[in-house]
């Protein structure tokens, strides 16, 4: 499956993070044992915040307290968030406290614009401009707010590419879990923060106009 723009075909919302919770008392040990045999070897003994566990490329498990209770963490970051949805979806007792959506669409989108035409665009003050000589981004939004914004040029073999991400935490990343556990199509999801972003309405008709659904 593809998730970058190529001519008019259909784009696809790809998960590049999530973290997931639960205040099971056997949900860290029943989630290692499972990830542990599927996934054989190399894992390290790791620690992340208050949690302690185990790591193994972009994937952390970790158990600790909150709250004075037992809580457990698993944290899944870049592909491997999306190339585990299928699994993570059906897990029975978690939350999500953060999950981060993006599609990748090729830089030719932006024609003659720029990340610094669209930052005085938006519809907020509330922006970050980081310029260089190769990408930009663009931060809309605070980091703490439940949904903060990134729009940035990126490089992938060679070629030149825009990407936007949405990352939700709080109540805005239980809501989307619960709506992807329940079966909405994340594509659907990450639309719906599309619309209703503080982007230009230029920059949400490029997202809008190469095949989402």
């Amino acid at each position: 499956m593809s998730y970058l723009y190529k001519g008019w075909c259909k784009v696809n919302t790809h998960l590049d993070y999530l973290r997931l919770a639960s205040w099971d008392t056997g949900a860290y040990t029943k989630i290692l044992a499972r990830l542990m045999r599927a996934w054989e070897g190399d894992w390290e003994h790791s620690g992340w915040l208050q949690y302690d566990g185990w790591a193994k490329d972009g994937l952390f498990i970790g158990h600790g307290t909150q709250a004075k209770k037992s809580h457990t963490i698993l944290n899944i970051s870049g592909a491997l968030a999306q190339k585990m949805l299928p699994t993570l979806r059906d897990l029975l007792g978690w939350y999500c406290t953060r999950i981060d959506l993006q599609i990748t669409v090729e830089a030719c989108v932006m024609r003659d614009d720029r990340l610094a035409y669209i930052r005085d665009d938006t519809s907020t003050e509330n922006t970050t401009l980081i310029e260089s000589k190769e990408n930009d981004t663009l931060y809309v939004g605070s980091r703490t707010a439940e949904k903060f914004t990134r729009l940035y040029e990126k490089f992938l073999d060679n070629d030149k590419f825009l990407r936007l991400e949405f990352e939700l935490k709080g109540q805005q990343s239980r809501a989307a879990w619960e709506a992807i556990t329940a079966g909405e199509p994340v594509d659907k999801i990450f639309k719906y923060h599309l619309k209703r972003s503080k982007l230009p309405p230029r920059v949400i008709e490029w997202f809008n106009a190469y095949g989402i659904t």
